[in-house]
């Protein structure tokens, strides 16, 4: 299969990187002789089953699949097993346990470690140092851009202080062997401008050519520590919440059963997982909900995803009445063969939209009855004024220093800390003092460390670190300066949140996320590189042209090809939400990229537990 013309839809050329690695990793299983067991990772379960079905392993010699756990003592070699192989995640604890496994292994046994990504130099040494190096088969597995929708597309890294410009770079590496050079880069933040230069590294050996079919126009590169405010906000479009309150993982989502307790049981073709494998047992089997995917591909689902959450409830309830009336009206049909096609093409997608109806309902209540509650009310209006600069510290602080004591308010303390940092260059000295002094007090001295690797992470930091480290205000400054120059921040402008006309309607009309802004600006005036060499500096600018059309030219989407959004650091579904409507506005297809889909409390307790900070590595 040969990339097709300009005309061709994006997913499906997008496709070919998928193809790829399935390829790949096929080729893998097809060179290891003998019949095998595979184990899996637990955050590359998903990612793997959108590259390789069960049966096309099985096909290749796969005898068994299952899940590797840490936790578990290696499993009794089974008489009909030649080799193992693992597909895990690159890390110290992964390379430990497979040495239990090679110890526990006879010597005509093999074993095989696929790393995902690449192989590290710190599990050669966990290896070298066991004894163990000569009897493991090593190889590397490049992870592609994964769709999760026609238009989102995921490398599904794990979220990490740390970012992979590696695994990144051999990806667009990928992308432009198929498709050829992208005509125009733009990029902002030094991370973007060292991922651009690798890609160019790895590609010294093979010069990449321009195509005429070349899908993408025009590729977008962003930093996330850039713009870190729409991960610190609580946004109100209807998915960025479903992933905030119940994960959105590889586009499913598990809704726990005491929300669907109110939904009729039916037979739906869903699957039954575990909801939160940090739970025990007993709490897994009491939790365990339906796994739904959540597309376009579901009528209702893609009507709703985008809107504001009270826009959402609205459109549900009048389906579901319209659903009801639909079906009420078989009751008048007196014509025996029209009742019967009524029954056989009609009745049951009514049911099924019914049934997908009340999900989401119940979703939308159980969610809005939290963000009703007046924490929420109150942290919404209070962290719209420290952008705004109208709020008063001592309002402020107070809020936040009064949740300090409460465990399940952990995630909004550290968050409007966070934003306070950012948004004020430090917090005093004082109040930092006070936080510090409140937190250990509630969490014990032994997460001390936590609160240094916020602050070496740029996250939660006081005035008088800033004189210690002039870098740190770098990002404050930065953003402040490009928030201004957007006008990102609104005030109490009424919105129609039904038919929103500003990608504001994402945070309650009250701020627009920054790098989408860009993207906007960019489409209406073109790059100005000038503007942004003179706030960021040179090295965090970059501009590649790669064809005759000038990189500070506006996109045309008379070209029919698409703009692609690269996130370094994960994106956010409010940002994703935004870019949606920027498309639809300019009419331009734009192609939403990034390592991963963030959730802000896995974003702060990263950053939190990153043992790499304590050092200031």
């Amino acid at each position: 299969m040969a990339p097709g013309t300009a005309e061709l839809e994006i997913d499906e050329t997008l496709h070919l990187l998928r193809m790829v690695m399935q390829r790949e990793f096929i080729h893998y299983l097809e060179t290891l002789p003998g019949t095998k067991e595979l184990f899996i990772d637990k955050c590359l379960l998903r990612p793997l089953d959108m590259i390789a079905t069960s049966s096309d392993m099985k096909r290749h010699g796969v005898k068994r699949i299952m899940h590797f756990d840490l936790q578990k003592n290696p499993q009794v070699w089974n008489l009909e097993i030649d080799q193992r192989v693992f597909f895990l995640r690159p890390n110290v604890d992964n390379a430990r346990k497979i040495v239990e496994y090679v110890e526990e292994s006879d010597e005509n046994r093999s074993i095989c470690v696929i790393w995902c990504n690449r192989q590290l130099e710190e599990c050669d040494l966990v290896f070298e140092s066991s004894g163990v190096i000569g009897n493991i088969t090593q190889l590397s597995l490049n992870m592609c851009l994964l769709p999760l929708e026609s238009d989102l597309f995921s490398l599904q890294h794990v979220e990490s202080a740390q970012s992979d410009l590696f695994s990144v770079a051999n990806m667009f590496v990928a992308l432009q062997n198929l498709y050829g050079v992208v005509p125009t880069v733009y990029g902002l933040g030094s991370e973007s401008k060292q991922l651009w230069n690798l890609v160019h590294t790895l590609c010294s050996s093979n010069e990449l050519r321009a195509r005429p079919d070349q899908p993408i126009s025009h590729l977008f590169l962003f930093d996330r520590q850039l713009d870190p405010v729409p991960v610190l906000l609580t946004g109100a479009s209807y998915e960025g919440l479903l992933h905030e309150f119940f994960t959105i993982d590889c586009g499913k989502l598990a809704f726990p059963v005491d929300m669907r307790k109110q939904v009729p049981t039916g037979p739906l073709d869903f699957d039954w997982i575990e909801i939160n494998p940090e739970e025990d047992k007993e709490a897994l089997q009491q939790n365990r909900g339906d796994v739904v995917k959540l597309d376009n591909c579901e009528d209702i689902f893609a009507s709703i995803r985008n809107k504001h959450v009270t826009a959402a409830l609205e459109f549900l309830h009048a389906k579901a009445k319209s659903i009801q009336k639909s079906i009420e009206k078989s009751a008048m049909i007196d014509d025996v063969a029209d009742y019967r096609n009524f029954v056989e093409k009609d009745l049951r997608a009514l049911k099924k939209d019914h049934k997908h109806c009340e999900l989401h309902i119940n979703a939308c209540e159980m969610m809005m009855n939290k963000v009703k509650m007046e924490d929420y009310r109150t942290m919404f209006k209070l962290e719209h004024e420290m952008l705004l600069g109208t709020v008063t510290q001592e309002e402020y602080f107070d809020f936040v220093f009064e949740r300090v004591p409460m465990r399940s308010c952990r995630d909004i303390v550290l968050s409007m800390m966070s934003l306070a940092s950012l948004k004020l260059d430090g917090v005093s000295d004082d109040t930092y003092n006070e936080f510090v002094e409140m937190y250990i007090q509630k969490y014990g001295y032994e997460h001390m460390f936590e609160l240094q690797n916020l602050r070496n992470s740029r996250v939660i930091y006081a005035r008088h670190h800033i004189t210690q480290d002039r870098t740190i205000s770098e990002r404050a400054r930065t953003w402040d300066t490009l928030a201004r120059k957007f006008r990102i921040i609104k005030g109490n402008e009424p919105m129609d949140m039904s038919n929103p006309s500003d990608m504001s309607y994402v945070f309650g009309a009250r701020i627009s996320p920054l790098l989408c802004k860009i993207v906007e600006d960019t489409i209406d005036h073109g790059w100005n590189q000038s503007e942004y060499e003179r706030i960021m500096g040179k090295e965090k600018v970059l501009v590649e042209e790669n064809t005759y059309i000038a990189a500070d030219r506006r996109p045309d989407n008379r070209t029919r090809k698409a703009i692609m959004v690269f996130i370094n650091g994960g994106i956010t579904y409010w940002e994703v939400a935004a870019l949606r409507l920027l498309a639809i506005q300019k009419n331009f297809r734009i192609l939403i990229c990034t390592t991963h889909i963030i959730k802000k409390r896995d974003y702060l307790e990263v950053r939190a537990q990153d043992a790499s900070s304590v050092f200031g590595v």
